[in-house]
C-alpha cells in the first residue's frame, strides 16, 4: 500500500504527519465437542488449560454454559471477557454429548488454543485434546517504509510495532 500526500506551499513549512496502523477487532472463536459411542451415555469430568494457564477445577461433562464461563473466569481470569455457548451433539447418537463454543471478546492477537484433559466416562467417551479455532482473532503484522515526496531515499524497513524513535 502506498500513501501519497502533496502540497503547493511557496515556502518551506515544517509539518508532522501521523501514520497509524489499525485493524477492525475480530473476536476469536474456539470450539470443542464431546461424544461417545452410539447409544452410550456420557458422564465424568474434564479440565481446561489455556496456554500455560490452568488447569481449571474438574468440570462436569454436562456443565451449563453460564457455569463454564464462571469457572473459566475464576480459574483462568487471563482469558479476559468471554462468552460460552453449548449445543447438544446429536451426530454421535449418544446421550450427554455437547459442542461448546468459547468466544474471546477482549483478547486480541495470537491466542493460545484451549486444551482439554478428559476424564469422561461411557463407552467411547471422548473430548479432543485441543479446541478448534473457528474464527481467529485480529492480528496486526507486517513492515513498512517511509519516504519524503518523490525522493528515492527511504527509511529502513520498520515493523508494524515501530516506536516513534525508530521511525525518526
Amino acid at each position: 500500500q502506498t500513501i501519497t500526500t502533496s502540497a503547493t506551499a511557496t515556502e518551506f513549512v515544517q509539518e508532522i504527519q501521523l501514520v497509524r496502523l489499525s485493524a477492525q477487532h475480530r473476536n476469536e472463536v474456539q470450539t470443542f465437542e464431546s461424544f461417545a459411542s452410539p447409544g452410550e451415555a456420557l458422564g465424568g469430568t474434564f479440565t481446561i488449560t489455556f496456554g500455560t494457564l490452568g488447569p481449571t477445577r474438574a468440570l462436569p461433562y454436562d456443565i451449563h454454559p453460564s457455569s463454564l464461563k464462571t469457572y473459566l473466569n475464576l480459574d483462568i481470569p487471563e482469558m479476559g471477557r468471554i462468552s460460552v455457548a453449548r449445543a447438544a451433539n446429536t451426530y454421535c447418537a449418544c446421550t450427554g454429548a455437547y459442542l461448546w463454543t468459547v468466544t474471546f471478546e477482549e483478547l486480541q492477537g495470537a491466542l493460545p488454543i484451549i486444551t482439554i484433559q478428559s476424564a469422561l466416562t461411557g463407552a467411547g467417551a471422548t473430548l479432543p485434546a485441543q479446541a478448534t479455532v473457528i474464527t481467529p482473532s485480529t492480528k496486526l503484522g507486517g513492515t513498512f517504509q517511509l519516504s519524503a515526496g518523490h525522493s528515492p531515499i527511504k527509511t529502513t524497513t520498520l515493523t508494524h510495532e515501530a516506536t516513534p524513535m525508530q521511525v525518526m
